[in-house]
């Protein structure tokens, strides 16, 4: 803004001469900085405005005044937004017997992918006659649990890995890779054994 005033006065000092331009440049600055009231009031009655800038302030504080008993109604219930779903309780532990099979069946794994049985959960060592036996075997509490700790029994918790097998994980105990960031770890005093 201070570049448009500049610019009109500068061809108004051409015109009428130098000290007066100033006293006009010193002025509509004055009028810039104050937020230029003065200039939109003088604009408005040369055009043939009536409001000076005290009355257009009063005018949005008296309609502010007229609104404020007005109260929004609540929206009813169904039109608000819903909650957003509680999160599923924890699955609950498998009693000890369960466990002690899940140990059991997992300590003697046996790797049975060359197999290549159909329908055949080698976690659990489940021979399904179907797809749909073989579903219904994966949904049972022991098919759960015995996964689960398998998942647990074959992560690699140096190189955060999870491998598919115990016995794969032990073959990856053996590697290069793991032994050396093994022993970084321990040297760093991370080692949390078990690898």
């Amino acid at each position: 803004r201070r570049r448009e005033a500049a610019g009109g006065l500068g061809e108004g000092r051409r015109a009428t001469g130098g000290s007066q331009s100033i006293n006009d440049l010193e002025r509509r600055i004055a009028e810039l900085e104050r937020g230029g009231e003065d200039h939109d009031s003088d604009s408005s009655d040369e055009e043939g405005g009536s409001a000076g800038s005290g009355g257009d302030e009063e005018q949005p504080k008296a309609l502010l005044r007229s609104l404020e008993g007005d109260r929004i109604q609540p929206l009813p219930s169904h039109q608000l937004p819903r909650p957003p779903p509680k999160k599923r309780a924890p699955p609950a532990r498998a009693d000890a017997g369960l466990r002690a099979t899940v140990e059991e069946l997992l300590q003697d794994y046996v790797p049975a992918s060359a197999q290549k049985l159909p329908f055949y959960c080698r976690t659990c060592r489940h021979q399904a006659e179907d797809m749909d036996g073989f579903l219904a075997h994966k949904e049972t509490e022991m098919h759960r649990v015995a996964s689960r700790r398998e998942r647990q029994l074959s992560f690699c918790r140096v190189c955060r890995k999870q491998l598919t097998s115990p016995a794969q994980l032990e073959e990856h105990n053996k590697g290069r890779v793991h032994l050396e960031r093994a022993e970084r770890a321990a040297a760093r005093g991370h080692g949390r054994g078990g690898f």
